[in-house]
């Protein structure tokens, strides 16, 4: 497969972006679609939502947690939640340079 989801597999940038969650295999966007509106879930949770059993859930949450899109956490009572890691703002890869370039190139815009 093409795309950004072929970039997940790598360590270049660990979390969701929007794109990334378009071009990725429908099993996988319907676990993360549940985890986004959930906000985090149990496994039990997740399959009574997505009416899944425990097996194939914990398989798919298990990619995704590979991949570095949901994270584990403990709750207050020792269950294991599962959340949706997303991806921190993006720094521009344009030389520093370049963009001071721009930045001038766009205050003389702004002149009356």
């Amino acid at each position: 497969m093409d795309g950004r989801f072929d970039r997940l597999q790598g360590d270049e940038d660990e979390g969701l972006t929007l794109p990334d969650l378009m071009e990725m295999p429908d099993d996988l966007r319907r676990v993360l679609n549940a985890l986004i509106r959930m906000g985090g879930c149990t496994v039990a949770d997740l399959c009574a939502r997505l009416q899944i059993d425990q097996d194939e859930a914990r398989a798919l949450l298990q990619k995704l947690a590979g991949q570095r899109l949901v994270q584990k956490t403990l709750s207050g009572e020792g269950e294991t939640i599962y959340r949706t890691r997303y991806a921190t703002k993006r720094r521009s890869r344009l030389p520093g340079k370049l963009l001071d370039a721009l930045d001038d190139a766009g205050a003389d815009d702004d002149a009356p």
